[in-house]
């Protein structure tokens, strides 16, 4: 009796694919929750005076991107604590402005600008009280942008997502703002490039002229000179 040797069928490229798609996904997954958080909380202590210590904190955000933050500023007796939220564009927009946090606040907006979005705090001391050390509360500003200010809460509710769904899409929607972001600078680059290339232009067109300005005066200072000279007959 003989044996003949048994030969496994190759898996075909719909499997290969499958499998090489869940593998990609795994680790994904694996590698965005082992990097830390892009954002974190920004802690400081506010030193008060009558004038108001003034401490402002800035990022950049682009036209139409989402902003959520919150506030908390810890207590402080014969203290108050003012926030104030605009950009340094030509618009000078002016986002939010609460006078005298008390604990947690939160806010949101979307940018009207590509600008620096700045976030200045100011804490006053109360009239009349004698200024000292202590007098200083601590203030914790926290600041998500794009796609990680996206509340899925909603959304994992209504599709009853599984927790690798809602990182998978949260993922994906960090990928798309990236690639935005990536298109922009490439529309900026060429922009400066355009500018770059122009102004080479017109500094080489304007040292030509200067040379050509130089040596029509060099040889009509010459022709006037030896003009003089022949006619006060000294050559």
């Amino acid at each position: 009796m003989t044996t003949r040797p048994v030969r496994l069928a190759a898996p075909s490229r719909s499997s290969l694919s499958s499998l090489l798609a869940s593998y990609s996904c795994i680790l994904l997954i694996l590698l965005s929750l082992s990097l830390p958080p892009t954002v974190s909380a920004l802690k400081f202590d506010l030193q008060a005076s009558a004038a108001g210590t003034r401490r402002c904190v800035s990022q950049f955000i682009s036209d139409k991107q989402l902003v959520v933050g919150t506030i908390h500023a810890s207590d402080g007796s014969n203290q108050k604590v003012d926030i104030e939220v605009f950009d340094q564009s030509p618009h000078a927009n002016k986002y939010w402005h609460k006078l005298n946090i008390a604990n947690e606040q939160k806010f949101a907006f979307n940018a009207h600008d590509d600008a620096e979005v700045h976030f200045c705090l100011t804490n006053t001391l109360d009239v009349g009280v004698v200024q000292t050390a202590d007098h200083k509360r601590t203030v914790t500003l926290h600041i998500d942008t794009g796609a990680e200010a996206l509340d899925m809460s909603a959304e994992i509710k209504e599709k009853k997502l599984r927790p690798v769904e809602a990182e998978l899409q949260r993922l994906e929607a960090v990928l798309t703002e990236i690639g935005g972001q990536m298109e922009t600078m490439k529309v900026r680059e060429a922009a400066m490039r355009d500018v770059n290339e122009s102004t080479n232009s017109r500094v080489k067109w304007f040292n030509l002229l200067t040379m050509i300005i130089l040596v029509s005066s060099g040889v009509w200072q010459i022709a006037y000179l030896r003009r003089f000279f022949q006619a006060k007959k000294l050559i």
